[in-house]
């Protein structure tokens, strides 16, 4: 069941990204991602909300929880998963592991990225 919650939240997440981005880049054809700023952000709030109104009640069961947290959000933005993690290391008083993984996290994705890019460069042969 728990694994159904989450395919379900996921699809439905990253449906809603390619929606709400759609919307969000309609009228600004400028060179800055609004976009995934955007549901970076909506993403993170919502994950953020869901975590803590989830560990502070018992209103949502095991699979709802996970439909709108590891789901939705997940589906939705990675960022909302990195960002609660790297606020989690920081309220258990992990301020420096915290730091290394937002660093790390920005660094290495960015690295990755044009690691990733280059090797598929090479495999076109260009």
């Amino acid at each position: 069941m728990n694994g159904l919650a989450v395919a379900a939240g996921g699809a439905t997440g990253a449906t809603l990204r390619y929606l709400v981005s759609l919307w969000v880049v309609r009228g600004h054809a400028d060179a800055f991602p609004w976009a995934t700023l955007f549901v970076n952000l909506v993403g993170s709030f919502l994950l953020g909300a869901v975590v803590v109104y989830a560990t502070e009640t018992s209103a949502f069961s095991q699979p709802l929880r996970l439909f709108l947290t590891v789901g939705l959000c997940g589906g939705f933005t990675t960022m909302s998963s990195f960002a609660y993690e790297t606020l989690d290391f920081a309220a258990r008083g992990l301020a420096g592991r915290a730091l290394l993984y937002a660093l790390a996290s920005l660094v290495l994705s960015v690295l990755a990225v044009f690691a990733g890019g280059a090797l598929a460069q090479w495999l076109a042969g260009r």
